[in-house]
């Protein structure tokens, strides 16, 4: 079994439905973390932002208060499925795509869209 195998199924099994359960938890946890990054990304209303290991969506739904768009990608499908009809719905008028990893395949020519 590859590394790359192994997160996968690890991240699409029981450590998706953990975090899932948890996320609130852990995004509390984060919350710090979170806040120091948006300061430093320095984030503008015009940016297309990518957000790989987006997880349950903490930043990507913060980076989307400041952005024009998000592209969300997790190598958890249940993760990007569920982050939470909720937090979908608190987001700004950004357009956030989610995306499980796999179907997230960007060309050297695609990965110049983001800022």
């Amino acid at each position: 079994m590859s590394p790359n195998q192994a997160q996968s199924e690890a991240w699409n099994g029981e450590e998706a439905t953990h975090y899932i359960a948890n996320a609130d938890r852990y995004d509390r946890q984060l919350a710090a973390f979170t806040k120091v990054l948006m300061k430093h990304a320095r984030i503008a209303p015009t940016d297309r932002v990518l957000d790989i290991g987006c997880g349950c969506g903490a930043t990507t739904l913060q980076a989307a208060l400041r952005a024009r768009a998000v592209l969300a990608a997790d190598i958890s499908d249940p993760m990007v499925r569920t982050p939470g009809a909720g937090r979908r719905q608190k987001n700004s008028k950004t357009r956030v795509s989610w995306s499980p990893m796999r179907k997230c395949i960007l060309s050297a020519r695609a990965s110049s869209m983001f800022s």
